[in-house]
């Protein structure tokens, strides 16, 4: 099943402003298609930067729980901490749907990967 296709089947709400992004960070996930250049640019960037990852509260409060938000995603300030460099599919990717054929492009094109567990060396 297409992205897109999954999108619409499940009502992904749009949480866009006038059709731009509004930080709210509902799209901000940890399993994410994403190409090893792109993990290598973030891993420089992530040490150039002393950037630690952010742990989600609730998942503080039993180690069999599995945080699946972005590792990168700052609640607090409402930002994502790796702007600069984040992931294709983040730069892609807006709720309201316009773009769902190159998230799709981007879906097939890069191996699926866990960003947590990639990046839990930077706690």
């Amino acid at each position: 099943m297409k992205l897109g296709d999954f999108i619409k089947i499940n009502h992904v709400k749009d949480f866009s402003i006038n059709g731009k992004c509004s930080m709210c960070g509902e799209c901000c996930g940890a399993i994410l298609p994403v190409s090893e250049k792109e993990i290598k640019r973030i891993k420089k960037y992530v040490v150039e930067h002393n950037i630690k990852i952010n742990v989600n509260p609730i998942n503080t409060l039993s180690e069999k729980m599995i945080d699946l938000t972005c590792p990168f995603r700052n609640n607090k300030e409402r930002k994502c901490d790796i702007y600069e460099v984040r992931p294709k599919i983040c730069r892609s990717f807006i709720c309201n749907l316009k773009n769902i054929d190159n998230i799709d492009r981007i879906n097939r094109i890069y191996k699926t990967v866990n960003m947590r567990k990639i990046f839990e060396v930077y706690k």
